[in-house]
């Protein structure tokens, strides 16, 4: 695993640079278990954007859904899912070498209603099993880099999940990589008019 993660990683630092600016994903929700049901669901969310102090603090956020709040009643987010291309390089007739470059093969979307334990997501219809599903990545963590509001999980599977506390729990993972397919998706924005960060998916390990 080790190995392929390490091509993967080369191929990603040449082509980083995912730019910001959907309705079933095939993203693989079943890859992970999820955590135990809670009895009580809490609101889901906070009103502001607030950051972990540690990888830990993150976790315990996560478990108890502090998400940043829907900014509409009914929020759509936008995916764009992209595969790993690679393409001989020729110069003049002399082939130079192989490049890779990601190419879009699809755009997904999903959606969650504020102060609802509603979304539309791979993982399920309530928020609930979104955050099980979550939780079931971060129980599985092989590695982890990131700070305050966004942490990378590798997976045991070696895939990639990226979280972010700063965007809706219905919008989450808002990145993620699959080892077995070569293939990444991203968070590019929402109806909202949001914008989704630039750093998505270029964390090293």
């Amino acid at each position: 695993m080790k190995t392929n993660f390490s091509k993967f990683l080369i191929a990603l630092i040449v082509t980083a640079g995912i730019v910001s600016c959907g309705s079933d994903n095939e993203s693989g929700a079943n890859v992970v278990s999820g955590a135990s049901p809670i009895t009580n669901v809490p609101t889901f969310t906070t009103g502001t954007c607030e950051s972990a102090s540690s990888y830990d603090d993150f976790y315990n956020r996560v478990n108890n859904f502090q998400f940043i709040k829907e900014s509409t009643e009914y929020q759509t987010y936008y995916f764009s899912e992209q595969e790993l291309d690679e393409d001989d390089c020729r110069f003049l007739g002399i082939n130079c070498g192989t490049t890779y470059k990601w190419k879009t093969i699809r755009q997904f979307q999903r959606s969650s209603i504020r102060d609802q334990d509603s979304v539309s997501h791979e993982a399920g219809s309530t928020k609930e099993s979104v955050r099980n599903y979550l939780m079931g990545i971060l129980n599985q963590k092989v590695q982890s880099r990131g700070a305050g509001s966004y942490y990378e999980v590798l997976h045991a599977n070696g895939d990639i999940f990226g979280v972010d506390l700063c965007k809706p729990i219905g919008a989450n993972p808002v990145f993620r990589w699959s080892e077995q397919t070569k293939e990444r998706y991203f968070y590019q924005g929402s109806s909202s008019g949001s914008f989704g960060s630039s750093s998505y998916g270029q964390f090293t390990y």
